[in-house]
């Protein structure tokens, strides 16, 4: 199963060339939204409809925040997408999914005292500046209709889940010598040599993490559950209902 979370954060890793970083990190957010694992759902209270679309404890997903991710989504498929409702829904609901995961991880991430400073947020979107000289950052973000904020919002919260994965779960990998044999033995077409140990750990590292993401990510959606206002997501899909769950 191929995880949205993963292809992000790949983007915002230093291995990738700097001349493609930034069309990835703009282009991400136009074309990834994959069907995730579900989050635990449940029903909008009875008799109230509450102002968020997407909760996790303290942590909320607003309506406003919904629309402009649903806006941006959107403009990732042909038009024709809008006058068939079966694609528009799962349009819809994969985005209820991805941001779901989002939530959960951030809600990990908060609990764990991880966070990203004003300092290297800023950073991190200098970096990406500095192989765009003039106004061809904003240029290319006018090009696919993302305004600033929404960009380095979206840039904090990959940083901050990359920095969560990283610790939670790259860090904790064991590799064996054994191991790097192996991963060697099936890869050598993509390796000068059995010396090249750095290149060889990191990916089979990589590879390990994206084996053990669904068990990690399951036992946080139980640790972080997410509530889904059924009565708000209605509201944005062409004719089928969400089905209520007990």
């Amino acid at each position: 199963m191929i995880f949205a979370t993963w292809t992000c954060l790949i983007i915002v890793r230093r291995g990738i060339p700097h001349d493609n970083r930034m069309r990835l990190a703009v282009s991400v957010f136009v074309f990834l939204c994959w069907l995730l694992p579900g989050c635990q759902e449940g029903s909008a209270p009875s008799g109230k409809i509450d102002d968020y679309l997407l909760k996790s404890g303290s942590m909320v997903i607003s309506e406003a925040e919904f629309s402009e991710e649903l806006e941006l989504k959107r403009t990732a498929y042909d038009y024709g997408v809008q006058n068939n409702p079966d694609e528009y829904n799962a349009l819809v609901m994969d985005l209820v999914s991805q941001l779901s995961e989002e939530l959960v991880l951030r809600c990990a991430a908060r609990d764990k005292g991880i966070v990203v400073s004003d300092q290297e947020l800023q950073a991190a979107e200098d970096e990406f500046r500095a192989d765009y000289p003039d106004d061809s950052f904003e240029a290319m973000l006018l090009e696919n209709a993302i305004s600033h904020g929404f960009w380095k919002r979206r840039l904090g919260i990959r940083l901050l889940m990359d920095r969560l994965i990283q610790q939670e779960l790259r860090d904790r990998i064991e590799i064996t010598s054994q191991e790097i044999v192996a991963y060697y033995t099936r890869n050598k077409d993509d390796f000068q040599s059995m010396e090249d140990e750095t290149a060889l750990v990191a990916n089979l590292r990589m590879e390990k993490a994206e084996a053990g993401y669904p068990e990690w990510i399951k036992t946080l959606e139980e640790t972080y559950p997410v509530l889904i206002n059924r009565v708000k997501i209605e509201q944005y899909l062409k004719t089928t209902k969400v089905d209520n769950e007990e």
